[in-house]
């Protein structure tokens, strides 16, 4: 399969949980650290982006599915594919399986875009001379659109720590947010089992952090706010 990303990884001990598994934001941080290298194999990662077009990616949406929890210090391959292009968005599947047993253990979907770095609007892939050659397989997955109703349970400014090359808050902090406002004791009796996110709007240095909660007996919807503006929508299955 043309432009297909793979490598190993070890599940060490700052990305595991209490439960000396795979925390949901170690398997985050691992799907970006693999989109990003992926893309820097094809000389668009967002270093290329700044230097060459005044350009940056940014998430959009994504879609995770936990099938098996890795444990400490397992040893996993992960891989990284192209999905579709639509829209101007391009998404990535990422999978991770077992060393040994070649187990499938989680798969992401990812989808993404390109904006503008100073206007902060979407550019389309064919001004970056992305490739146009790339073998689109399978079809996007399906996300998920969160009800209303929530019960505010973080509120705190953006920190210097959620920040990346990007100036805005990173990714994998938006599911900081989400964990801590889950807490131990829901991750004592529960597993998540899928997670979608809807990336709406970014959040930028010197905004106010807002992070809403409603649970179901299996389910749990969350809005995270900025400024009392919507910035992403999250639910999940456990």
């Amino acid at each position: 399969m043309k432009y297909v990303y793979n490598k190993k990884v070890n599940v060490t001990a700052d990305h595991a949980n209490t439960q000396a598994e795979l925390s949901i934001t170690g398997a985050f941080t691992y799907q970006q650290e693999m989109v990003t290298e992926f893309l820097a194999t094809l000389k668009k990662d967002n270093v290329a982006l700044k230097n060459d077009y005044n350009c940056a990616w940014v998430f959009t949406k994504c879609h995770a599915d936990f099938v098996q929890y890795p444990e400490w210090n397992d040893n996993l391959i992960m891989e990284s594919s192209f999905v579709s292009i639509k829209s101007g968005k391009l998404v990535i599947k990422t999978e991770l399986r077992s060393a040994s047993t070649d187990n499938l253990k989680g798969r992401f979907y990812l989808e993404m875009c390109v904006i503008n770095r100073d206007t902060r609007r979407i550019v389309r892939l064919s001004s970056i001379n992305f490739p146009s050659d790339a073998e689109w397989k399978e079809e996007s997955t399906v996300f998920n659109t969160p009800v209303d109703e929530y019960d505010s349970v973080i509120k705190r400014p953006v920190l210097y720590s959620d920040l990346d090359m990007t100036r805005h808050v990173n990714n994998v902090a938006y599911f900081r947010f989400i964990s801590d406002s889950l807490g131990l004791e829901f991750f004592d009796k529960y597993h998540i089992l899928t997670l979608d996110i809807h990336y709406k709007s970014e959040i930028r240095p010197g905004s106010e952090i807002e992070v809403y909660k409603k649970m179901g007996e299996s389910r749990a919807d969350f809005k995270i706010s900025k400024d009392n503006e919507e910035a992403a929508l999250v639910i999940i299955t456990y």
